[in-house]
């Protein structure tokens, strides 16, 4: 469904996946197996267009803890209008609060699971923001407060 929260990928996750270059394009597009990085195809819903087979697990595993950093990770242009099927790499229930949800309840999530990132979602569960550890201290509370209040005025 359009603009619904599937889920959150870690990041170290998707360096690796890049680092990998585990790019696909639609099948329709593929060039010779010997010329192309198109190869034993995975069909993909809801158009049925193939990809590039995953990328084990245990490679993405290997890397751990000493992950590419993101910086170091080049692509080129032409790899820019390729895809990565992040679907199988992706926590598909990531902890989520409403948008209404209150700063209390929010930072109780925080330190009673020990979250890094919370997204907030709206009634229909499309992502309308995330909030992070440093927004919620009382420096960033209070700067936040002072400026929705210039805004209203």
């Amino acid at each position: 469904d359009k603009d619904i929260l599937f889920g959150t990928i870690n990041r170290n996750t998707l360096t690796t996946l890049l680092q990998q270059r585990s790019f696909g394009m639609p099948s329709n597009n593929a060039i010779p197996l010997n010329n192309s990085i198109v190869q034993n195809h995975i069909a993909l819903e809801p158009s049925d267009a193939k990809y590039v087979p995953l990328v084990p697990y245990k490679i993405v595993e290997r890397e751990y803890p000493r992950f590419t950093p993101i910086e170091d990770i080049k692509v080129t242009d032409t790899e820019r209008d390729l895809y990565i099927d992040l679907r199988p790499y992706t926590n598909t229930a990531p902890h989520t609060v409403k948008e209404t949800t209150s700063i209390t309840r929010a930072y109780e999530l925080f330190r009673a699971i020990g979250l890094r990132i919370l997204i907030v979602t709206n009634k229909y569960n499309q992502c309308v923001g995330t909030i992070t550890r440093d927004d919620l201290i009382p420096e960033a509370l209070a700067q936040d407060m002072i400026t929705k209040g210039r805004k209203d005025v």
